[in-house]
This record gives C-alpha cells, structure tokens and sequence, in this order.
C-alpha cells in the first residue's frame, strides 16, 4: 500500500487528486516489489565488476553473457515466496513461467531451471502440504513447456514456518545478433499484446510481495494463475519473431502488469506510449480500466515493433493460436496515455511512474550475534564420529538425498543434460553444435549468514565457485536471489547491505560478475523472520565438454586428496543443529587470494586430467562429501584418519576433495600453487570404512536416499 507521504508526493507532482486508476498504478510501480526504493542503494555496488564477456547486466530482464562470437547465455533467478506460501502449486508453477519469460524477453531461449527450496518443519502437515504443492507446480509447469529443472537445493528450517521460500532460476542460450532490450523505441512503433487473455487474477500481486503476512488472511486472489501450454506456445512464438528486423524490443508482463511495463519501456527509450484497454483481450467480464492496467495474469508478453511489420507479427502469432492485439503505439510526449471507453484515464509521466518515488531514509543497527558464538564452546572437540552418527546425517532432511525432488522433474527434456540432478552438487549442459558445457549450480545458507551476513555471503560465492570448479569449469557469472525480513527492521536492513557487501567483494576478487538478481523484502509474519537468505546462481563455461570428469569414485586404488585448509571455525554448520539442536559458532572467514589459487588448481587437474573426480564438502562436511562420491561411484573407500566430528562435519570453504591415480602429480601441483593437502584415503571395496567404523555402499544408499520417500509417502 502507499504511504501517506507517496500519496501526498503524487498529488503535488500531478497537482491534483488521485483516481482509481492512478492509485492503483502507483500502488504497484513504488511497490518494494517493482521500485526496489529500499534496495537499489546497495545493488549499484554489483556494477563495480566488469568482464569482457557481459553483454547485459543489471537493470534488464535478464543478465547476459558472450559465450563465443555467435552465441550468449542469459541468466535470471526470481523469487515467488508469498504466493507460493499461499497457494503452493500456482505460487511455484507461476513462478517458473515468469523467470522463463524474462529469459524469453532478452531474446534467448530458456533451456534450463534450478530451484532453491526452503520450507519450514516438515513434520508439520501444513508445511508437508506446501512442500508438496511447491513440488508439484514446478514439476507440472516446467515439464510443460520442456524446459528442465537440472539442479536445485531443499532445506528445512522452522525459520521458514510462515514464510515459504521459493526461488528459480532460469538460464537461455541465443545467437548475439538476436538479443533485444526493453525499450520502446522511436515515436510511431507499435505496441503489440500477444500471449493469453487478461484476467483479474494477480491483481495487486506486486503489492501483495511487498508486504508481511498476516496470519488468517486470505490473498489467494493475488496469486497468478498459470497455463504452461500457452506458455510453450509463446516460447515457441517468441523465438520465431526475434529473427524479424521490425522487433524493436520486448518485456514479460510481471509484476505491476501492463502499467510497469509499459513505463518502464518508454522511460528507457525517453519517449511515452499511449494505449488503449478496450482492446486488450480479456477473459472476464465487466473488467475495470484499473484492473486492466494492473493484471497480472500470466503468459503475456510486449512487442514494440515499426509500423511496417505488424502484419509480418500477427501472423506469427495467429499461427500458434495465441491471443493478440495492436493495443497502442510509442509517442513523443514522455507519458503513460491511458484511454478507455472513449476518454483518456489518465496521463502520467513515465519517469515519475517509474523512478520518481523517494527512497525511504532507513536505519541500520549491526545485529549482535555474541549469542551465537557461545553456543559451541561446550562441544567437545576429540569425539569422534560413529556409525549412529553417520546414519543420523545421512537420513537427516538437509543433509538427506533430495531425489523425491528430482523424480518429479523431467531432467532430460531437450537432451542437453549432461550431467543430472543428485549427481554432483553442480548440473552439466552441452550446447547443441559445439563442444561447450555450461556449468550451473544454485546455493544458499540461511543460518550461515544469520550468524555473520558479510561472510555468509563471502563463503556462499566462494563454495559455488567450487562447484563450478571441481566439473572443469570457469565461473562466468552470478545472480542472486536476496530473500529478508522487513527492511524497516534496521537488523535486518543492517544484514542486508552486508549480504551485498559481502556478494560484491567475492564477486570483484573471484572476477565473476552479478549480471542479474531480485530482492524480496518482507518475509516475515506477525511472529517471527527468516533468516538473512541469499541465494546465488552461477554459471561456468567448460571449454571441452569431453574433459569432464567423473562424478563419484570410479577407479579401485585410486587415492582420495583434501585439497585446501582446515579451519578452527565452523559455525552455521549442519551438524550442530543435527546432533545438538543449536544454531551457533564462528563463521570461517575465507582467504580470497588463497581461494583464487585453489580453483586455479582444481580446474589444472580436471583438464589435464590428473584427478578424474572433484567435490567440494558443503552441508555435511567432508562425510558427506565422501560418502555421495562412494554412492554416486559405487565405490567405496576406507580411511584411517583419527580426527574429531569438526573436522569431518564442520562446514566451511576453500576445501575439494579429488580422486586421483597420479597423487604425485597432485601433490606437485598443489605445491606449485602453495595450496594444502592432506591423504584421505584409498578408493576401492563395497564398503565404506572411516577408522573402526563400517557400513556398505548399498546400506549407506538406502538411508541416504530413504527419508524424503518415508516423508512424502506417509
């Protein structure tokens, strides 16, 4: 809702009061959602990286990189939490659609999703139930429109009870010459509408993400509702008009629907658009201009294209059986002109719609987490892992095999995937034509960054950057989904700007850029808050898609190398909530220059094919690490290091493991770039043996794989 002070400032730019229409265009555009007011002070640190390769960065629906001369990757991640807490299976479904779109709308065609799950309690029947829905809606749409969800992360925290986190992203391959831009273009274009029809559903659904959820409140009337098939034809569509030379440019219909899209295209472009509502296509009755403008119903896109080609698009879209009209054209004056029935509602400046809001003066007060870093003072140091301890990480939810997931999704629709879901904690593509991989892989740690937000967030970069790494290839690009509380909250406004703070300095010292993001505020209820949750996307370029390497343990005798630092500090660490039910620590804060040494190194191996396998440890430590090789491989290993639970369960960066038949080579290498290595073990048997303690391959499957099936099945 606007607030006193906005509506005041509307009334004295405009000089007059505010009519329905207005109020409801405004409502939407300074939305937290659409305006990012809070944020945007911050996010203009991510420019402060640059790279040859970025062809598009932020400020457009999607980021963009060069992969050779002919071809560039685009590369989004949106949000969908508070519809998605509602209304599960269309708060997922169409939030697949609309990161699909931005893809789409950068003139790339979307070839890939990830998804970044976080639910709360899955004991609770509620909570199993959205866990369920969010599955199945992502599932249903993406499968539809046959693009694959290859890779994804689930997590459960009771952090997330009242607020569902529900982050996708999607990554699009075009040829250079085709990539189009928002804008609007000269005076005398014309503005096509072409997709599905216009209903009410959606409406004020920028709104609805720009505030706390209240308990008991029914909004399921903000949620959009999707059509995948529409979808796919609009793709399909799509792709066929950008080969045209009369497309000036084009934009989804996202949140704020017609209103936003149009401003913001004209404000680029320094002209204004005037259109006409009665013709767009509708599906209800008795719609209101008001409603009209502010739709967001789902499966729409925006065509800018000269006066000359109308009939070449038309026909494009008559073809696929999509709904279309000629609803406007780009004028002279720098004006949203809003005709209905007959009259002009309203005539608003673009600038002013889009940009003209003041950023709300907010405070920052430093979050004190002493409280965290008492929490583990009493865990003691030499106890040493056993098999319960083992069985309790395998079969806990966060650490847990998420294939329940996975087997929803058709991961090998388009046939690009290389390497699948649940095989590596990175996702492999190959692009049709050439001999390139494309490396994906989408992560996030909540409590880590609740305890220590700037180095949170350093060590997120930090550990996708290895799992972009340990598959041979070179990170290219980020995006990142940043998921708060209420930024009025100064706590939480102060872990925001560190989040981005820590983001943008592992971004500059790594040289992988933040082309694309989101920002969702406001992920709080009447009771409690998440945690500071950012979610990274990233993207790597593996020059030859036949230098990939294994994924798990493959050669009987082959030698298991840590590669990397053993750090004191392990807080935010899986296994404490696991075994001790706390959240606390020290956060490890991460040398970056010994980190660039260390993928340098990890990549050397994998191309020159010294080690056939790389893993970095994330949730679950080093164990689990080991232990997703052994199943994955179908190859055990034993070793006999004598260490305590931190050293196999602690979590920080700046460590790989490898496996490997040249250990002295390894070794050599590892010294020439001044990176640490410790002996793990020897590959080989059905077992797994860590010291005294024994379990199988096939049993180690089993709980591993077993705890989501038991979940979901009950």
């Amino acid at each position: 809702m606007l607030k006193k002070e906005e509506l005041d400032l509307i009334r004295e730019r405009l000089g007059r009061e505010v009519n329905k229409i207005e109020l409801a265009i405004f409502d939407v555009a300074w939305s937290e959602h659409c305006s990012y007011k809070s944020s945007k002070r911050y996010l203009k640190h991510f420019k402060e990286t640059k790279t040859e390769r970025i062809l598009s960065s932020m400020g457009e629906n999607a980021g963009v990189v060069k992969i050779n001369d002919e071809l560039a990757l685009s590369f989004k991640i949106e949000s969908h939490n508070h519809p998605s807490h509602i209304d599960p299976y269309n708060g997922a479904a169409t939030g697949v659609g609309g990161i699909v779109r931005d893809i789409l709308a950068m003139g790339t065609r979307p070839i890939c999703l990830m998804d970044s799950l976080r639910f709360g309690d899955p004991e609770n029947a509620h909570i199993k139930r959205i866990f369920d829905g969010v599955v199945q809606g992502i599932s249903s749409y993406g499968n539809s429109i046959g693009v694959p969800t290859i890779c994804g992360e689930t997590i459960f925290d009771e952090t997330y009870n009242d607020n569902t986190q529900v982050n996708v992203v999607c990554l699009g391959i075009g040829k250079i010459k085709n990539l189009k831009s928002a804008i609007a273009g000269k005076p005398g274009n014309i503005v096509l509408l072409a997709g599905a029809s216009t209903g009410r559903d959606g409406i004020q659904g920028a709104s609805f993400a720009s505030e706390t959820l209240k308990k008991d409140e029914d909004r399921r009337s903000s949620v959009q509702i999707g059509d995948p098939f529409m979808e796919k034809l609009l793709i399909e569509s799509t792709m066929e008009v950008v080969e045209f030379d009369g497309l000036c440019g084009m934009q989804d219909l996202g949140a704020g629907g017609l209103a936003t899209t149009l401003s913001e295209m004209a404000a680029k472009s320094g002209v204004g658009i005037e259109v006409e509502l009665d013709k767009v296509p509708l599906r209800e009755e008795d719609m209101k201009a008001w409603e009209i403008i502010v739709s967001e119903s789902q499966e729409r896109m925006i065509f800018i294209v000269s006066k000359e080609s109308v009939e070449e698009f038309i026909n494009v879209f008559k073809k696929y059986g999509l709904f279309y009209a000629e609803i406007g054209r780009v004028i002279q004056e720098k004006v949203l002109r809003i005709k209905y029935q007959g009259k002009i509602e309203t005539e608003l400046p673009v600038d002013f719609v889009v940009s003209g809001f003041r950023e709300p003066k907010l405070e920052l007060k430093k979050t004190d987490n002493t409280k965290y870093l008492s929490k583990t003072i009493n865990i003691k140091k030499d106890k040493h892992i056993d098999r319960n301890t083992i069985f309790k990480m395998l079969t806990h939810y966060n650490t847990s095999a998420k294939d329940w997931v996975f087997r929803q999704y058709d991961h090998m629709v388009g046939i690009n995937t290389v390497i699948k879901p649940a095989e590596h904690d990175a996702a492999l593509l190959r692009i049709k034509g050439t001999d390139l991989g494309i490396a994906v892989s989408v992560y996030g740690n909540g409590r880590m960054c609740e305890i220590d937000p700037k180095n949170g967030a350093i060590n997120t970069v930090c550990q996708l950057a290895e799992s972009i790494s340990s598959l041979g290839a070179t990170p290219l690009a980020i995006t990142d989904g940043l998921n708060f509380a209420s930024p009025e909250d100064p706590e939480v406004y102060y872990s925001f700007k560190e989040v981005v703070l820590g983001i943008k300095e592992a971004s500059i010292k790594l040289q992988i850029p933040v082309i694309s993001g989101n920002v969702s505020f406001y992920n709080a209820s009447e009771t409690r808050r998440i945690y500071p949750t950012p979610i990274i996307g990233m993207v790597g370029l593996l020059e030859n898609l036949y230098e990939k390497p294994h994924v798990g343990f493959a050669i009987d005798n082959s030698k298991i190398l840590l590669l990397g630092k053993k750090m004191n500090d392990f807080g935010a660490s899986e296994f404490l909530n696991i075994l001790y039910g706390i959240t606390g620590g020290k956060v490890a804060i991460c040398d970056m220059e010994y980190e660039i040494r260390l993928l340098e190194l990890v990549r050397r191996l994998i191309k020159d094919k010294i080690a056939y396998m790389a893993l970095p440890p994330k949730r679950g430590g080093l164990l689990m690490a080991l232990i997703k090789s052994a199943i994955r491989g179908n190859k055990g290993f034993h070793t006999s290091i004598k260490e305590d639970e931190v050293f196999w369960l602690g979590e920080w960066p700046q460590r790989v493991i490898v496996a490997t038949t040249k250990e002295e080579e390894v070794l050599n290498l590892a010294k020439d770039y001044s990176i640490d290595t410790l002996f793990i073990g020897t590959v080989g048997g059905n077992d797994i043996q860590i010291g005294n303690t024994v379990i199988s391959i096939e049993e180690a499957k089993e709980n591993y794989i077993k705890t989501l099936y038991e979940l979901m099945d009950a």
